[in-house]
């Protein structure tokens, strides 16, 4: 479900998704966040940052940004997750590098809500990291918001493990969230960016989406890009909406 109050959330959550990749604070929120810790791994050059506001923990982490990250893209078979299910495992790879650091975050301030994010790559992390968080410390608040996202496992083992509030954002053209293809598919409510830059919809048909797609298919490059999806989210004229 995505009320109106979660479409602010959503933007913030773009903001930290872009900061991430430069290691820093969003210059929008800069007054909200009292201080920040970089994540690291360095055996997969996975990194994140845990941002702090008054009540919340936003753990954000990066999508693909060097020859590391591309073999992590491609490990796409997969292996068992946290006792789980079985996932992408260069995804999942990823995910367990940054499980230690992400419990430390959290443990800092046991009443914040918690806030997942991430882009691409840092998406699918973020979608795993949800899973294992909620698991493990099912008294917190959890929302997870991922952009560009590729899919990780099947939407169904999701669902299960993260029965929380999990908002998809796709950007029109952006064909990174239909990868990989067999043997996988997505959960979470999809809050679809539609080309025309000014109007969204929340789980549209595939239909829908492909008539959306089809005058941009050969004419339109960068739209996985966050910046990008930061620029449409701020054209958007947001409406007061519940779904």
């Amino acid at each position: 479900m995505i009320l109106v109050s979660n479409m602010k959330d959503v933007v913030k959550a773009g903001l930290f998704a872009e900061s991430v990749y430069h290691q820093a604070v969003p210059n929008l929120l800069m007054s909200e966040v009292s201080f920040y810790e970089p994540m690291l791994d360095e055996e997969t050059q996975t990194i994140g940052m845990a941002y702090y506001t008054e009540n919340a923990i936003w753990l954000s982490f990066a999508g693909t940004r060097n020859r590391r990250n591309w073999l992590s893209n491609i490990k796409i078979i997969k292996k068992m997750y946290g006792g789980m299910f079985r996932a992408h495992k260069g995804f999942a790879e990823c995910a367990e590098a940054l499980q230690g650091q992400c419990e430390e975050a959290i443990a800092k301030n046991k009443d914040a809500d918690i806030y997942i994010i991430g882009h691409s790559l840092g998406g699918a992390i973020a979608v795993l990291m949800a899973t294992f968080l909620y698991q493990k410390h099912k008294a917190r608040d959890y929302t997870l918001i991922t952009f560009g996202q590729p899919c990780v496992t099947w939407g169904r083992h999701i669902k299960r493990y993260f029965p929380k509030r999990y908002i998809r954002v796709v950007n029109g053209s952006d064909a990174i969230p239909r990868r990989p293809g067999i043997g996988y598919s997505h959960a979470g409510s999809l809050l679809y960016l539609d080309n025309d830059q000014k109007t969204w919809r929340v789980n549209p048909t595939r239909v829908g989406t492909f008539f959306d797609r089809l005058p941009t298919l050969f004419g339109r490059f960068g739209d996985h890009s966050q910046r990008y999806y930061n620029k449409v989210l701020g054209l958007i004229e947001w409406k007061d909406y519940t779904h």
